[in-house]
């Protein structure tokens, strides 16, 4: 018990540590405090005993992260000329869903017959990376998958797209934004310059201050709501409810609070963000390894880096900016909790709202485009 609260502890103080650094170092800010979550949430996993009391806490942490970053976020903002980013986010999504399309059938094409039950498994990658985890559940019931199946697909899907996410986050979005040279979408927000201080130090010197706190509570308010909610309709579709109820309750707020009484709520929002990229990098599983050599495993990545490649010429046919071809494919890839960790490393926030919507759109649509896709190809 002692160790685990020791655990707890250190899940919630080293990304201060590294927000710490990023303040004393230029060239570990130009890097990101997202980034060296990632890195060194990565390292603390792999010597982590990878226990059930262990995998529940972090389980809890990231969901609880989760609730509570989205509203803290969105209180401070202020939305001007949205409606042209959405249309551009929701062009994006599009895309990104057509080139997907392609990428499972040639995979299948490519792997299919190597596998015991290819269709099932091209249904389930369509249903994941429209939506995420919850449809690949779905579609594990809806499609009868074998138990031991979907636990191989979720296991590489956790590595395929935690290698996907690091690449976009490091060095790959320096070169998409040089490569996607369309005109940038004008920003809707009021960007006022806030610094990011989620030091041990910048938490003490921000006590003083009533706003943060008031954000908070009202961030645990919106987020206890968004959960009940959730518990009132079925597992299926779960998620997307919080999801979805978590957003709008969180733009009615932003609509009418007065902004002074929750300054400084997008600061801590981001400390929660980077809580979350810490402690989901350290959940990851190199047990599996033994995997890597496995059809199932090239057919994954395929069809990642198909999708993603191919939306980015398709990105650049149709003029969409690269932060946008960024954050949407996330959404879609790797569900809508992670669109504010790529939203913060890309410093875009214009982009958190269209980036959460576009993944609520995927957790409705991906439960029928994967069964659609396993009964075109069976």
């Amino acid at each position: 018990m002692i160790f685990l609260i020791w655990i707890g502890i250190l899940f919630f103080t080293l990304p201060m540590g590294l927000s710490w650094l990023t303040k004393r170092f230029v060239w570990l800010d130009k890097v990101g405090t997202v980034i060296l979550c990632y890195a060194l949430g990565i390292v603390f996993g792999a010597v982590l005993p990878k226990t059930v009391e262990i995998a529940a806490m972090s389980d809890s942490i990231t969901s609880g992260t989760v609730l509570l970053a989205i509203p803290l976020l969105l209180f401070e903002s202020e939305w001007r000329n949205l409606s042209k980013i959405a249309f551009t986010s929701i062009l994006s999504m599009f895309l990104s869903m057509v080139m997907l399309t392609i990428a499972v059938y040639a995979g299948f094409v490519i792997w299919g017959d190597e596998m015991a039950d290819g269709a099932k498994v091209a249904g389930l990658f369509m249903g994941v990376y429209t939506g995420g985890t919850p449809n690949l559940a779905s579609i594990k019931s809806a499609l009868n998958i074998d138990a031991a199946l979907y636990i191989s697909v979720h296991t590489m899907d956790t590595v395929v797209t935690m290698a996907y996410l690091m690449v976009l986050l490091s060095g790959g979005k320096f070169l998409f934004r040089r490569f996607l040279k369309s005109e940038k979408v004008a920003e809707p927000l009021n960007e006022q310059a806030y610094v990011v201080d989620n030091t041990l130090k910048g938490w003490i010197r921000a006590i003083r201050y009533p706003s943060r706190w008031i954000g908070f509570l009202l961030a645990v308010v919106v987020a206890g709501m968004a959960a009940a909610s959730g518990f009132l309709v079925g597992e299926s579709v779960r998620m997307a409810v919080i999801i979805l109820m978590l957003t709008t309750l969180s733009i009615v707020i932003s609509i009418f609070i007065s902004k002074p009484l929750v300054k400084g709520s997008y600061n801590f929002g981001m400390y929660f963000i980077h809580v979350f990229s810490f402690v989901v990098a350290s959940m990851a599983d190199f047990s599996h390894m033994h995997l890597l050599d496995s059809p199932l495993f090239f057919y994954i990545t395929f069809v990642i880096f198909i999708t993603f490649v191919g939306h980015i010429f398709l990105a650049k046919l149709f003029r969409i900016d690269s932060d946008t071809v960024m954050v949407t494919s996330v959404a879609l890839i790797c569900s809508p909790p992670f669109v504010p960790v790529v939203v913060s490393a890309l410093k875009a926030r214009h982009l958190l709202i269209p980036g959460i919507t576009v993944g609520i759109i995927g957790y409705a649509v991906g439960n029928y485009l994967g069964v659609l896709m396993y009964l075109l190809l069976k």
